[in-house]
């Protein structure tokens, strides 16, 4: 009998050599090439692409140990003070980053999501809602639309009007051409 894999000679008992006939499977010359003949030749990016598919299957059954065994290394393994220098070694980079304007509306909308869910529990999509209406009538202005809508007290009437008395604006209008004409 040859090798199944690589072909050599088979030094094997006779009983054997009859039960791999029997149940029609291949002899190997030794153990090596017995899991060499196992193995499924697929290339490098299937090997990669079925791990990383594995991987995402796993996160999300084990998410749980997963979560606290990196809590766990984490407080094993913090040190402060080295965690201090490492941010300092970055810290102009990260202020510049932060003074970004995009940054400042994603930085804004996370805040706004963040204390809504904090402070409302489930009806936070609610309470983002009315800020969003907030910020409608904050673009036109609270006092044009109060001032529109006459729901201005008695003294803010009266200093509106003592303005358009005593403003230049109202004597050249009301009084018409003040200009002598030539006629």
């Amino acid at each position: 009998m040859k090798c199944g894999f690589c072909g050599d000679p088979v030094n094997k008992t006779a009983s054997a050599i009859n039960r791999a006939k029997k149940d029609n499977r291949k002899l190997y010359c030794d153990r090596k090439c017995a899991g060499l003949s196992r193995r499924i030749n697929k290339s490098i990016d299937v090997k990669k692409e079925e791990k990383r598919l594995y991987d995402i299957e796993y996160r999300n059954k084990n998410k749980d140990l997963l979560k606290r065994k990196k809590g766990e290394y984490f407080q094993r393994t913090y040190d402060p003070v080295e965690a201090a220098k490492k941010r300092a070694l970055t810290m102009d980079r990260h202020v510049e980053y932060c003074r970004k304007p995009e940054y400042r509306l994603k930085k804004k909308a996370y805040d706004r999501i963040y204390k809504a869910k904090q402070t409302y529990g489930h009806l936070w999509e609610h309470q983002l809602l009315i800020l969003e209406i907030y910020d409608e009538v904050n673009k036109e202005g609270r006092a044009k639309i109060k001032y529109d809508n006459g729901c201005t007290n008695k003294t803010q009437n009266r200093k509106r009007e003592n303005e358009r008395l005593n403003s230049e604006k109202f004597e050249r209008n009301t009084l018409g051409n003040t200009e002598c004409s030539k006629r």
